[in-house]
């Protein structure tokens, strides 16, 4: 028996989550506010979503996601897995997955990160992904929803580790499109893939998350797909960085911001975060930035 899942969003990530829907034998709808997605079922009605559904998939930039389940009129019923990417800058809870208690009475809640590009799975390639939630039965809807030939999903309990690592992924990829658009060459490349998810697990110890989460999918993996797409926003928000010019997307760039007050609470040091965070804000020049990396006391290398 098919399941019917609501899709907030439709841009290029939330129409690939409905071609996956689609895939899994499932029926997505698609809320959308300006152009009607083609070939896949959408309204411009957000309240349709909560009607049509009781899974949700979020689909919106993390500075939308407020907007979009309060319009949608989400309630106790639904299910809500948020497949967005990042952390909450504008308030001290920071999570995303904070965000839909808060605002609807829906309390059941899991996130979906992992190694997936919009383009890739828009153009039929496959993919794998992770469905967190301390809620056992978000887990199995969200395989439910998503699983099959061309996307496979894993459930996981650590929801907070998969949260943070879509949100530090970013930053690091961020750093990553730096050396690149410097030429730094591919060893450097290699220290800031490795450096960058060390720090990550470190802050994720700190919050009771399983570090072993930073080596999987939605860590290592995450990573690698991020910065072998040219067109990835963080990767190419570094990229722009490094040419002087200011990123076409500030969702890193306040990802960043909010890590690194989230690991100045629990004194945690995320000197590559930090990097990030003074060039975006022109506070320091980024070969100043990676020299002064480099000249950093050595410590243990975990």
């Amino acid at each position: 028996m098919s399941m019917k899942v609501g899709i907030l969003g439709s841009g290029p990530w939330g129409r690939a989550l409905g071609q996956l829907v689609q895939a899994a034998g499932n029926e997505p709808l698609l809320t959308y506010r300006r152009n009607k997605p083609r070939r896949l079922p959408a309204t411009d009605d957000p309240t349709a979503i909560g009607r049509f559904a009781e899974v949700v998939l979020v689909a919106v930039p993390p500075t939308q996601i407020a907007d979009a389940v309060t319009s949608a009129k989400l309630g106790t019923q639904h299910r809500v897995i948020i497949a967005a990417r990042g952390l909450e800058p504008e308030s001290r809870n920071f999570w995303l997955s904070d965000i839909i208690p808060r605002e609807t009475p829906a309390l059941r809640v899991g996130m979906l990160g992992g190694p997936a590009v919009a383009a890739d799975l828009l153009a039929g390639r496959r993919g794998a992904g992770v469905v967190a939630s301390p809620y056992a039965e978000v887990q199995r809807l969200g395989v439910e929803a998503l699983m099959s030939s061309r996307y496979r999903v894993y459930p996981s309990h650590d929801m907070r580790g998969v949260e943070l690592a879509g949100a530090m992924v970013q930053v690091i990829a961020v750093a990553v499109g730096m050396t690149d658009g410097m030429g730094m060459g591919a060893g450097l490349r290699g220290v800031v893939f490795a450096r960058g998810l060390a720090e990550a697990s470190r802050l994720a110890s700190s919050l009771g998350a399983d570090p072993r989460t930073f080596s999987g999918l939605v860590g290592a993996g995450d990573l690698i797909s991020s910065c072998s797409h040219t067109e990835h926003p963080a990767y190419r928000a570094g990229l722009s960085m490094a040419q002087g010019r200011s990123p076409a997307s500030q969702d890193p760039i306040n990802t960043a911001g909010a890590a690194l007050a989230l690991a100045k609470l629990h004194g945690i040091e995320l000197p590559l975060t930090t990097a990030v965070w003074a060039v975006a804000r022109q506070q320091v020049p980024l070969p100043v930035v990676m020299q002064k990396l480099m000249e950093r006391p050595v410590t243990q290398e975990l």
